[in-house]
C-alpha cells in the first residue's frame, strides 16, 4: 500500500486524467494555466507601461506596429505547433502508447528547430520595407520599431518556443503546476530586467531595453523546460527520442493538426495588422495616426487579460480531452464539453465586463494624456464586446483536431478570418477611422453565434456515441450472463443441490 506522503510517479499523475472527477480536473488544469498566462499578460502590460512612461506614445505606437507579427511568430505559431503535437500525443498516452507519444514529441522538436531558423531568414533581410508595409510612419517611429522587431525576429521564436510552445506538453502530462511555475518565473524575471534596463539605460537602449529584458528572462526558463524533455529530470513521462530521425510525414501531420489553432489566433492579429494599415491610410493627421496606433498597442496588451483566461481553460480542456477520447471514456468527454463551455463563457464575460467598465482607468496607467486616455478606452470597449462568445469556436476546433479532422476546424476559423478582413476594409468607408475597432468586436460576435450552434451539434453527437457505448456494454454483459449461467446450473446439479 502506498504511503500517504509518498510522491506520485509521473505515470500515476498521468492516469489521473482518466480518474479524477471532470470538473475538479478541469479546474486543476485551468487555474494554473490562468495564473501562468495572466502573468504573461501582466508582464507584457507592465513592459508597455515602462515604454509609455519612459519613451512615450511614439514608443507604444512603434511596438504596436510589430505586435501582431511578434504574437504570431513568437507565441501563436509555437503554441499552435504544440497543440498540433498534443492532438497526437494525448490519445497515444490515453492508449498507454508511451513509445508512440515520444516519437510524436521528437518529430515536433524537429519541426520547432526548422521554424526558429526559418523566421529570421525570411523576415530580417526585408525588415524596413516590411515595417513600412505594416503601417509604420517614417522617422522616429520606424527607428524604434526596427530596434524591437530586429531582436524579436532574430531570437524571439527560439526563446518563446520552449516557454509558450512547450507548455501544453506539461499539461498533457497533467503537470499544469510546472507549466505555471515556468510562466510565472519568466514573467517575474522580465519585470526584474525591465526595472534594471529602463531606469538606467533607456536613453541608450530605447526599445532594445524591452526586447532584451524579454529575451534574457525567457532564455533562463526555456533552458529549464528543454532539460525536462531531454531526460534531465525524472518528473516527465515524455522524453525526446534521440535515435528517431526526422519523418516528413509525421511532421506534416503535426503541421496539419496545428493549422486550426493558428487560424484561431490569426483573425485578431490580422485585425491588428489591418487596423494599423487603415489608420495610416485614413487618419486626418500624423498626430491622430500616432494616437490610434498607440491605442492598437494598448488593445493588444489589455485584451490579453480576457483572451488568456479563455486560452488557459482551452489548454486544460485539450489536455484532458485527448486522454479521455483515446481511452474511450465517453461519459467523461460529455461532462468535459459541457463544463468547459460554461466555464469559458462565465470567466470571459466577467473579464470583458471589468475591462469595459474600467477602460479609462486602465488606459491612464500608460499615459497622462487625457485625449489619448479617452481614445484608447473607447477603442478597447469597441473591440472587446464580442469576446464572450468566441470560446465555443475554440472548443469545436479542439474536438475536430482530436478527431484528426483539422480541415473542418479550419473552415470555421477561415470564415472568421474572411469576415474580419472584409469588415476592416469596409468600416473606414462608412465611419470615421476611430471606429475601426468595431470590426474586431463584430467579428467575434457574429462568428461566436455560429460557434455556439456548432458546439451543441458536437455535444449531441458525442451524446449518441455515449448512449451507443452503454447499450453495447449492457448487451455484452447480458451475453456473458447467458454463457456462464448454464455452466453454474450444471455445477449445482452435480453437487445434488
Amino acid at each position: 500500500m502506498k504511503h500517504p506522503h509518498q510522491l506520485e510517479t509521473p505515470e500515476e499523475k498521468l492516469r489521473k486524467l482518466g480518474q479524477t472527477p471532470i470538473f475538479k480536473l478541469l479546474l486543476q488544469q485551468s487555474i494554473p494555466n490562468v495564473v501562468s498566462l495572466l502573468s504573461l499578460s501582466m508582464y507584457q502590460i507592465i513592459d508597455s507601461i515602462f515604454i509609455g512612461n519612459y519613451i512615450g506614445e511614439v514608443g507604444l505606437a512603434a511596438q504596436a506596429i510589430f505586435s501582431a507579427i511578434e504574437y504570431l511568430s513568437c507565441t501563436s505559431l509555437p503554441v499552435a505547433f504544440s497543440i498540433g503535437a498534443v492532438a497526437l500525443i494525448g490519445p497515444a498516452l490515453g492508449k498507454n502508447d508511451l513509445k508512440g507519444a515520444n516519437i510524436f514529441l521528437t518529430q515536433y522538436l524537429y519541426f520547432v528547430i526548422f521554424y526558429v531558423v526559418l523566421v529570421p531568414v525570411v523576415f530580417v533581410p526585408f525588415l524596413t520595407p516590411f515595417l513600412m508595409w505594416l503601417g509604420c510612419a517614417e522617422g522616429e517611429m520606424l527607428r524604434l520599431a526596427k530596434q524591437y522587431a530586429l531582436v524579436m525576429l532574430l531570437v524571439g521564436p527560439l526563446v518563446y518556443s520552449p516557454n509558450g510552445g512547450f507548455l501544453p506538453l506539461f499539461r498533457v502530462e497533467n503537470r499544469a503546476m510546472t507549466a505555471m511555475f515556468v510562466q510565472v518565473s519568466s514573467s517575474i524575471l522580465t519585470l526584474v530586467f525591465d526595472s534594471i534596463l529602463f531606469p538606467v539605460w533607456y536613453k541608450q537602449l530605447e526599445l532594445y531595453a524591452a526586447a532584451f529584458s524579454t529575451v534574457f528572462a525567457l532564455t533562463v526558463t526555456g533552458t529549464y523546460t528543454v532539460l525536462n524533455y531531454m531526460g534531465c529530470f525524472k518528473k516527465s513521462v515524455l522524453k525526446f527520442a534521440g535515435k528517431v530521425k526526422p519523418d516528413l510525414k509525421t511532421i506534416g501531420i503535426i503541421a496539419y493538426q496545428s493549422f486550426p489553432q493558428f487560424l484561431n489566433a490569426l483573425p485578431n492579429q490580422m485585425g491588428v495588422l489591418l487596423a494599423n494599415m487603415m489608420i495610416k491610410k485614413y487618419s486626418a493627421s500624423a498626430e491622430q495616426a500616432e494616437r490610434l496606433n498607440a491605442s492598437v498597442g494598448l488593445y493588444t496588451r489589455l485584451s490579453m487579460l480576457v483572451l488568456q483566461p479563455r486560452q488557459a481553460i482551452y489548454l486544460g480542456f485539450v489536455s484532458i480531452l485527448g486522454f479521455n477520447v483515446g481511452a474511450k471514456m465517453w461519459e467523461r468527454v460529455l461532462k468535459l464539453l459541457k463544463y468547459t463551455f460554461w466555464l469559458i463563457i462565465g470567466v470571459v464575460s466577467f473579464m470583458t465586463a471589468v475591462e469595459m467598465i474600467f477602460a479609462q482607468q486602465l488606459a491612464s496607467l500608460f499615459t497622462k494624456s487625457p485625449e489619448f486616455i479617452v481614445t484608447s478606452a473607447k477603442s478597447l470597449q469597441m473591440a472587446l464586446f464580442g469576446y464572450p462568445l468566441g470560446g465555443a469556436l475554440m472548443i469545436c476546433s479542439g474536438v475536430y483536431q482530436m478527431e484528426r479532422r483539422p480541415a473542418l476546424a479550419s473552415v470555421f476559423q477561415g470564415m472568421r478570418l474572411v469576415l474580419m478582413v472584409v469588415l476592416m476594409f469596409v468600416m473606414p468607408l462608412i465611419m470615421d477611422i476611430e471606429y475601426i475597432f468595431l470590426a474586431l468586436g463584430l467579428t467575434d460576435a457574429i462568428v461566436g453565434v455560429i460557434g455556439v450552434i456548432c458546439f451543441w451539434m458536437i455535444y449531441y453527437k458525442y451524446k449518441k456515441i455515449e448512449q451507443k457505448s452503454k447499450t453495447e456494454n449492457l448487451t455484452s454483459e447480458a451475453v456473458k450472463v447467458e454463457i456462464t449461467q448454464p455452466v453454474t446450473v450444471a455445477a449445482d446439479m452435480l453437487h445434488g443441490d
